[in-house]
């Protein structure tokens, strides 16, 4: 991972899905938008990249075959840059997917994703990506130093409180989107000195990772405690759905003492049936839905740039593998990391082993931070 004073900016269709801010209003998404109006460019023979025409009106976007849609799909997937390397991500082509499946839907069209050619094809465009580029783990040294640029524990704002506790969960669970989203307040159960157990679902989509119930045991420090974190966060309820840029009124207990905030028993005024993390905007408004696609990867980014961190490969699975590879240096068995982190079987942490020249050490029974 590479420390920079100015992170590299994406551009065109790159630029859209990272940057866009999320719209509130009739549950839309801005970021989809974007990417249906390069979907109509595309659609009226525009290249990607070439200079639009002023006052061109746009293609009319729904409905369109599925064969039509997987023709762009496949013409993006196959996009490169001069370095050989692929320019659209898998997460790019999936909010792309499902920006079209969107589309049809608000306008009474049954949404073509579904289609098994478009499914196949999606599945192979990950796989390509898979095997061509395997994505560097963010080490633990980038991840304290992201966590040190939000605001003290206890002491921010309600979108800093939400932030490190949504980056801290997700790393120390290891989390695919889908999971987080899904996640709901009463799926927690705080033990203090014994950490918090969270059991996770499949997501609020098909998942190929196990359901299971995580142990997080207490950071070594409280800065970097994933219990202590969700507690400041969950102090925050009820939320005020809305504006967030103010500070919380918190309990007095949350600031100063420098103290794990997770010891002792722990009681919150938020609904067990709520989203653990709901919809955060770009202009930091607080919106009662679940996470969309790439809102881990736009608080990664963002939070990275003000660690002066390049946003490039801040990914949500790089952060995943990060908490992988620090478990396996740690000496936890590779049994123990594949039931941690969903996986039908140990293969992929043996890979991820042998692509760093570790081995499994057994010196550890329990994970933790």
């Amino acid at each position: 991972m590479e420390l920079a004073n100015e992170p590299e900016e994406p551009g065109g269709l790159e630029a859209a899905i990272e940057s866009a801010p999320l719209i509130g209003a009739n549950g839309g998404n801005a970021t989809y938008a974007r990417c249906i109006e390069f979907f109509a460019l595309w659609l009226d023979g525009f290249g990607i990249g070439d200079v639009v025409p002023a006052g061109h009106q746009p293609a009319v976007t729904a409905p369109r075959p599925p064969r039509v849609v997987l023709r762009y799909l496949t013409e993006l997937a196959s996009e490169k840059r001069t370095d050989g390397t692929f320019r659209y991500s898998s997460s790019a082509l999936n909010v792309t997917h499902a920006s079209i499946n969107w589309d049809h839907a608000r306008h009474g069209f049954v949404p073509p994703g579904a289609d098994p050619s478009i499914e196949q094809a999606m599945r192979h465009f990950r796989r390509m990506r898979e095997a061509t580029a395997p994505v560097e783990p963010i080490n633990l040294h980038v991840v304290r130093k992201m966590l040190s640029c939000l605001d003290p524990l206890g002491e921010g704002t309600v979108g800093a409180r939400r932030d490190r506790g949504l980056l801290l969960l997700a790393y120390s669970a290891s989390l695919a989107h889908q999971e987080l989203a899904a996640l709901q307040v009463g799926d927690l159960r705080f033990e203090g000195e014994a950490g918090v157990l969270v059991s996770v679902g499949h997501g609020l989509t098909e998942s190929r990772r196990r359901s299971r119930t995580v142990r997080i045991l207490p950071g070594a420090r409280p800065g970097s405690c994933t219990a202590c974190a969700l507690v400041a966060w969950l102090a925050c309820w009820p939320l005020s759905y809305g504006s967030v840029k103010g500070a919380p009124r918190s309990p007095a207990r949350l600031s100063g003492s420098g103290a794990h905030l997770c010891v002792g028993e722990q009681s919150s005024s938020a609904p067990l049936g709520a989203f653990l993390f709901p919809q955060m905007t770009g202009s930091r408004t607080l919106i009662e839905s679940p996470l969309t696609p790439g809102a881990l990867e736009r608080v990664l980014v963002r939070v990275g740039r003000a660690a002066g961190i390049k946003a490039k490969g801040l990914t949500c699975t790089a952060w995943r593998l990060g908490f992988v590879l620090e478990a396996i240096k740690g000496g936890a068995a590779f049994s123990d990391i594949s039931l941690h982190c969903g996986y039908a079987t140990s293969k992929p942490v043996k890979e991820l082993a042998d692509r760093f020249g570790l081995v499994e050490r057994h010196t550890t029974v329990s994970i933790g931070l």
